[in-house]
């Protein structure tokens, strides 16, 4: 039985340049390690940002696994797991995440996630929570529901999300490494994942 799902969504499925890179080698890794993996491809939240489509997809996909998985992966299409390490940071609270400093936040561009009833009412929590105009949106709502201690989140090694682009927060070792919106994406990534490859 598979304990771990990874999750990403595109609206544009193989046809995104970035999921296309990421995509079969996920699949490969995912298959090594008997995870489950979801790409979901149809959007679920028209009238809201793009990003909220990454609450859509964990709400749906904890519904889907509940009996199967013990968590859940968040991975945006921004993103690469080497496939090096299993995604296993040692967390006992509902979510986990590297957390950057300036300003102070948690990373949600990899999100690890326990999969119980309770994180699905945290998801449904973080699904209407009102914080549709600032520029990082669900991971601005996300923030905010663990500043004022509505859902609790673990910082765990930024090696589970290594971010090109800012330097505290590079790992040397990679589990995850991600753009998350810096430099030209899809050329540093195809660079990235052929040196990584071989």
């Amino acid at each position: 039985m598979s304990r771990t799902c990874v999750v990403q969504f595109s609206d544009r499925g193989i046809q995104d340049p970035l999921l296309n890179l990421t995509i079969s080698k996920h699949y490969e890794h995912c298959k090594r390690f008997n995870y489950k993996y979801f790409v979901s491809q149809s959007r679920r939240c028209v009238q809201r940002h793009v990003y909220w489509e990454k609450v859509v997809a964990i709400s749906e996909t904890l519904n889907a696994v509940m009996l199967e998985c013990d968590n859940l992966v968040w991975i945006d299409t921004d993103a690469y797991w080497l496939g090096n390490e299993p995604l296993t940071p040692e967390f006992d609270t509902p979510f986990a995440a590297v957390r950057h400093r300036n300003p102070p936040h948690f990373n949600c561009g990899v999100l690890y996630c326990k999969v119980s009833s309770e994180v699905d009412r945290l998801v449904d929590l973080w699904w209407k929570s009102s914080c549709h105009n600032h520029h990082w949106q669900d991971q601005h709502a996300f923030n905010l529901l663990v500043e004022s201690n509505q859902i609790a989140c673990t910082e765990i090694d930024k090696k589970y999300n290594s971010t090109f682009g800012t330097a505290d927060y590079i790992s040397p070792n990679p589990v995850v490494a991600a753009w998350h919106g810096c430099g030209n994406r899809k050329a540093e990534m195809a660079a990235f994942i052929e040196r990584h490859s071989r």
